[in-house]
């Protein structure tokens, strides 16, 4: 069974998140981008083109076409840690 009580607090954070976001980042969370998913050194051209996508763009989120999952997992906490 749910608790109600965590349905109600998932759906506040949900709506004060969406609140404070730009129209320019919603959108951004509706568009995915891809890579190969390969290990990128952090100055690489295609870690470089992710990490605009993550902060200009707002990307919702990347998909890995190729590559490992613990070379992602790296990518994506790379990511993150922007």
């Amino acid at each position: 069974m749910v608790n109600p009580v965590s349905v109600l607090d998932t759906n506040a954070f949900i709506e004060e998140k969406l609140s404070s976001m730009t129209l320019r980042e919603k959108i951004g969370q509706m568009i995915v981008t891809h890579s190969k998913g390969y290990y990128l050194d952090r100055n690489s051209d295609e870690f470089l083109r992710l990490k605009n996508e993550v902060e200009n763009n707002k990307v919702g989120g990347i998909i890995f076409f190729a590559g490992k999952s613990k070379e992602e997992a790296q990518i994506i906490n790379d990511l993150q840690s922007i």
